[in-house]
């Protein structure tokens, strides 16, 4: 099973996330972060080392979720479900 939710939790925390090469993970996971395959332990300890060793690129990516993360708020999402709405209640 597949947690969606955490993906948006470490966005909203600013947190670079490394998730599984799988969509929508991968989109999500673009100027924000990396995906790697599933079971693949070498890649996954590439990444965070990646990302430990190179405070610049973290700091990059961090500054990149947090403003991926206000894209998929709820007041964002709220605003265009509402836009919706009126639009198809013409």
């Amino acid at each position: 099973m597949i947690h969606w939710n955490i993906l948006f939790e470490g966005l909203s925390a600013g947190k670079p996330i490394i998730c599984a090469t799988i969509e929508p993970m991968i989109e999500i996971s673009k100027d924000v972060g990396f995906h790697v395959p599933f079971n693949d332990v070498e890649k996954l300890v590439e990444k965070i080392t990646i990302l430990k060793e190179n405070k610049k690129l973290y700091e990059k990516l961090s500054k990149n979720a947090l403003i991926k993360a206000e894209k998929y708020s709820w007041g964002n999402l709220g605003k265009k479900f509402e836009r919706i709405f009126k639009l198809i209640s013409k």
